[in-house]
């Protein structure tokens, strides 16, 4: 008998957002994004997810999820909304972003070195001690973004 897998993404509050038979986070959620599940509040502080892609599908919807010091290196999803989401000490070295919507969320001591920005919402978000160097920021806009400490 084949070995049965649960996966469940749970809220910050505990509550769970999507069951899965998924082996792993990645799996997970890329069940849950592609059938459209609601991610809000999402906690996925700590998953590695190095090189998830959401392929021929864009905009994951994760307003205000858990997303600190987790691998999201190489990810590519870009119109998505992470708005008012933890990100903080993220690693998003060379993500494909571009047109994403960062607006109030916490992005301090992020890694967005090499990633794709272009055209990405960060109005009010915090930044602070965040790695931008080499990144694509065409058409970003950073209006009341907390820049302090920016490596770019």
């Amino acid at each position: 008998m084949p070995e049965t897998f649960h996966m469940d993404i749970m809220s910050n509050q505990g509550k769970v957002l999507f069951k899965s038979s998924a082996k792993t986070v990645k799996e997970a959620l890329f069940e849950a994004l592609n059938a459209r599940a609601d991610m809000a509040q999402a906690n996925l502080s700590g998953a590695d997810l190095m090189n998830f892609a959401l392929k021929g599908a864009v905009g994951a919807v994760l307003p205000q999820a858990n997303l600190s010091r987790s691998n999201l290196s190489m990810v590519s999803i870009p119109e998505s909304n992470f708005s008012g989401a933890n990100m903080s000490h993220a690693n998003l070295f060379g993500a494909k972003l571009r047109q994403s919507n960062f607006a109030g969320a916490n992005l301090a001591g992020a890694n967005f070195m090499k990633a794709d920005l272009s055209n990405a919402n960060f109005t009010g978000a915090n930044l602070t001690g965040a790695n931008l160097m080499n990144a694509d920021l065409n058409g970003a806009n950073f209006t009341d973004a907390n820049m302090m400490g920016v490596n770019k």
